[in-house]
């Protein structure tokens, strides 16, 4: 038996959402702490009582784009209360005394091992972008280079990257690994079948012109991600709840979503043509966009307009038969891995 210091990422909940899936995994032979903030920490904490709340960094959204600068000066004023208040973690390694850390892209534990010299496992799909070999096309070269000096400095310490992705290209370095998408029991539990209705989920916000859009055409659009329950025409709000949102996801007939990586893992697994509109200037997503488009099923557009809905609603079939050669797995490969490496050693 090992003791993990298991540390999840603040921003989005498909880290939380992969982390739980592993969690589970490795509880059954290993003892383990968590750490996390905002909504991945409420949601941990909910399946997992050894969860502990830290601070993290955040990022700033303006009319559905990441604005760096005000996201760069509201991280430097609280990163002096972050590095008071993560005092705690010091103190929780100091006690715990963990065999190993293993990191979804959460950067504080990246500087805890470097400081303690724990051996770092990290378990992402940002990495993808600084460990692998990949186009970039010119029109986004800034914010590749933005997006890989971010991810470099957030998790540079690993022993080893555990990288998760729906493609696989060429690795630069003999640390790091490819895995397909770990999918959560309620997607591998999942029955999906072709309803009436798009999903739609937004991680900002601040995206509302989304609204106007989806009210011009025809059909039934069910909206996460606005924290709210009601119904504005065509349009139905609902709160995230896991249950009911896996079950609207596996019998939509398609999926409108900004292109986060675990959400376009889990409607690809079951099926479902997507429509992404990628966070602006926020590289991954802008990635994920391009190799879903590439791979033929879905759409990547910057901005959401009538026309571009309609047409990729009228080309649902195309997608669906794409998909159709898509090979389904579960996560046994990962697991397997992630256990071998998680030993009283370290991994060694």
């Amino acid at each position: 038996m090992a003791k993990i210091l298991y540390a999840v990422a603040k921003e989005g909940m498909g880290h939380a959402i992969r982390s739980k899936t592993i969690i589970e995994e490795l509880l059954k032979k290993h003892k383990i702490k968590i750490v996390s903030s905002g909504r991945p920490f409420h949601y941990l904490r909910r399946y997992f009582r050894d969860t502990h709340k830290i601070s993290d960094f955040d990022l700033v959204y303006t009319n559905n784009s990441v604005n760096y600068l005000l996201t760069f000066l509201s991280n430097l004023i609280r990163l002096p209360f972050m590095l008071i208040y993560n005092l705690k973690l010091v103190m929780l390694v100091s006690n715990f005394k963990p065999d190993i850390i293993i990191t979804d892209f959460e950067p504080f534990s990246n500087y805890i091992a470097y400081l303690f010299r724990i051996p770092l496992i990290s378990i992402d799909n940002q990495h993808i972008i600084t460990k692998c070999k990949i186009d970039v096309p010119k029109k986004f070269m800034k914010d590749y280079l933005i997006s890989y000096f971010i991810v470099n400095l957030i998790v540079n310490n690993a022993k080893k990257y555990f990288i998760t992705s729906f493609f696989f290209p060429g690795v630069k370095e003999k640390n790091v690994s490819l895995f397909p998408p770990v999918i959560g029991r309620s997607i591998l539990k999942a029955k999906p079948r072709k309803g009436e209705h798009v999903l739609v989920y937004q991680t900002s916000k601040s995206y509302k012109r989304l609204f106007k859009v989806l009210k011009k055409v025809n059909g039934k659009f069910i909206i996460y991600g606005f924290d709210k329950e009601s119904v504005d025409k065509n349009l139905v709000f609902r709160k995230f709840n896991n249950g009911l949102f896996y079950k609207d996801l596996a019998e939509s007939k398609a999926v409108i979503a900004n292109c986060g990586f675990t959400l376009i893992s889990e409607a690809i697994y079951l099926k479902k043509p997507i429509l992404s509109i990628p966070i602006r200037h926020q590289f991954e997503q802008i990635f994920n966009a391009i190799y879903l488009g590439k791979l033929g099923y879905g759409e990547f557009h910057e901005f959401l307009t009538e026309d571009n809905l309609k047409t990729f609603l009228s080309n649902l079939k195309t997608y669906e038969n794409n998909l159709k050669k898509f090979k389904k797995y579960d996560n046994s490969e990962i697991f397997k891995r992630i256990e071998e490496s998680v030993d009283i050693k370290g991994g060694n």
